[in-house]
């Protein structure tokens, strides 16, 4: 069994365009292993860090690479472990697995829907008047429809139609990307039903279902990780779906309070909490 016999064997610093590196040393006696397995055995030792662990002083620096050489090819069989350690790249942190970093993009954009309410909450009602003939009996169930305010004059033979009307308009929106690099095919994502879910609960600061994941999109790299972009889409009015529920003027009981508008979930349900991104 391979054993540590130098808790620290020399090293080196330096410091260049892309940060600081420290080279770290340590001395493994391997004279009762097989030759053939001694440097594997040398870097799992206890005393050796682990690859991607943190530098002891330098919270910044991590092992990015760990080698171990044989120094004495006969007699003691004795060997030199190396870890370096300097600021880690995405692809270096993904071959952690866990703890990978995410990148995050913002874009500002709009999205084009309908509507039936203006900028204070009011349905977009248009009213249209025919005159001469017999005016209808007043119905006792329209309650909501003020005809004094428009001079409607039910004496002199005005008919009165109204409608509510639809418009399209331009919400503003905000897509939000998440970037990481992990050694799993994320598959996992669409077949989980996470993609194409709003959030069923607050996520950072937003309300919940006010969040859409839209998209993913991945590729695999040369050395066998897998680079994913999660894209959501913001909307401050939420994902739920409004369906009018009037019958001219007639407003349902059970959809008073909302103005004559039903909301009903139409997108799947998922705790985003649980996916690793912070949106804010």
């Amino acid at each position: 069994m391979a054993t540590l016999t130098a808790n620290y064997y020399g090293g080196s610093a330096s410091h260049t365009a892309t940060g600081r590196i420290h080279v770290r040393r340590w001395l493994v006696d391997g004279a009762n292993t097989s030759p053939e397995y001694a440097e594997l055995e040398a870097l799992r030792l206890p005393g050796i860090p682990r690859f991607g662990s943190r530098h002891p002083r330098e919270s910044d620096l991590k092992v990015t690479n760990l080698t171990c050489q044989i120094v004495d090819g006969g007699g003691r069989g004795q060997y030199v472990v190396e870890a370096t350690y300097s600021i880690p790249s995405a692809t270096d942190e993904a071959e952690q697995g866990a703890g990978a970093r995410v990148r995050r993009a913002l874009s500002l954009d709009s999205i084009t829907e309908e509507t039936i309410f203006d900028i204070n909450g009011q349905k977009l009602t248009v009213a249209y008047a025919s005159f001469g003939g017999t005016a209808p009996a007043a119905d006792p169930n329209v309650t909501s429809v003020n005809e004094n305010a428009i001079n409607v004059n039910r004496v002199s033979g005005v008919v009165l139609t109204r409608s509510v009307k639809r418009v399209t308009v331009e919400r503003p929106t905000a897509t939000l990307t998440f970037t990481n690099t992990t050694t799993a095919w994320p598959i996992q994502f669409l077949t989980r039903g996470i993609v194409g879910s709003v959030n069923d609960r607050q996520w950072g600061p937003f309300p919940a279902k006010t969040w859409l994941y839209r998209g993913l999109r991945t590729s695999e790299n040369d050395n066998g990780n897998h680079e994913a972009e999660h894209v959501f889409t913001y909307r401050s009015e939420t994902w739920l779906a409004s369906i009018i529920a009037t019958v001219g003027n007639i407003v349902p009981p059970d959809v008073s309070r909302t103005n004559g508008i039903l909301f009903r979930d139409v997108y799947p349900l998922y705790n985003f909490n649980t996916l690793g991104f912070t949106p804010a």
